[in-house]
């Protein structure tokens, strides 16, 4: 069956309306509609249109409510479409890793450590790497060679971790608030990883302690977020975290096998979408069984 446009008819092209044509029904042509309604609705079967010396009434009546169903659920999706954009949030910029530190631990300096200022959380991180095994070293760079990445690698045959702490100056607490403005996750922008890594955030707050570990799985060549929703954090004492009302904050990065590999871009404060179907979802699954149960009816 085809399907053409029916809404106007260009000049001098002959056609079913126009006087003196030579091909009555063969000049349908197109025009943009008003709105979305009236242009789905301005679908027409041109079979039918060429045919109307013989109208069929009930055939009539079936295109009119197929045309009409077409009309109101392209109304309808337009509508539903707008209503479940995603609501974007202001971001919470945790780091962007725009300092500039270099660290190394081996066989002889099992830790090293060092602290940085900047526009990181609280305006201080404390950054740990430590050897656990191999003859070679563990490494942390941050903005090497001003690329703005915190990179985090092993020797080829070497175990190690890092450890990133934020807890304010001093730490004497951040009473930071990482819900403002209706956000709900962390969100580690992660460009390249070799090998699988375990990354576990610890979230500290008067009420208690909550963790959650995650693992990108390793195989990462292009810009990649891994996402640590709040509500998927784990309490480990008290009643848990109070995301609202932060202390402290640590990242501890657990690479499972030597010469791996982690580069992380920044981190930040993101709301993530709910896995649940968009009540417009259902509207939509409605309307279609709607229509399609007014057709049947009809053609009984």
């Amino acid at each position: 069956m085809r399907f053409a446009l029916r809404k106007a008819w260009p000049r001098n092209v002959p056609n079913e309306h126009s006087p003196g044509s030579a091909n009555r029904g063969a000049g349908l042509a197109t025009a943009v509609a008003c709105d979305w309604a009236d242009y789905a609705a301005t679908f027409v079967d041109t079979e039918h249109a060429n045919r109307r010396h013989q109208p069929h009434p009930e055939s009539y009546r079936i295109k009119r409510i197929q045309r009409m169903f077409l009309k109101n659920l392209t109304a309808l999706t337009v509508t539903a479409t707008f209503l479940s954009l995603p609501y974007s949030a202001s971001a919470y910029i945790v780091d962007s890793f725009d300092d500039s530190l270099s660290l190394s631990a081996d066989v002889n300096n099992t830790l090293d450590t060092g602290v940085t200022f900047g526009a990181m959380l609280g305006g201080q991180r404390n950054t740990s790497v430590e050897w656990l095994s191999g003859s070679n070293t563990s490494d942390v760079e941050v903005n090497a060679n001003g690329d703005g990445f915190l990179n985090v690698s092993l020797g080829a045959d070497t175990l190690g971790t890092a450890v990133l702490e934020y807890c304010g100056p001093g730490c004497g607490g951040l009473g930071a608030d990482l819900v403002t403005g209706g956000t709900n996750a962390i969100a580690m922008q992660i460009p390249f990883d070799d090998l699988p890594v375990e990354i576990e955030m610890v979230v500290h707050s008067p009420s208690g302690t909550s963790s959650l570990t995650k693992n990108p799985g390793g195989g990462i060549f292009s810009p990649t977020s891994l996402l640590f929703p709040f509500a998927d954090f784990a309490t480990t004492s008290g009643t848990g975290a109070d995301f609202s009302s932060v202390e402290a904050l640590r990242i501890y990065i657990s690479p499972l096998y030597p010469a791996t590999d982690l580069q992380i871009d920044f981190i930040e404060t993101t709301t993530v979408t709910p896995s649940v179907p968009e009540p417009s979802t259902y509207v939509l699954a409605g309307m279609a069984l709607l229509g399609l149960g007014l057709i049947a009816r009809r053609r009984r």
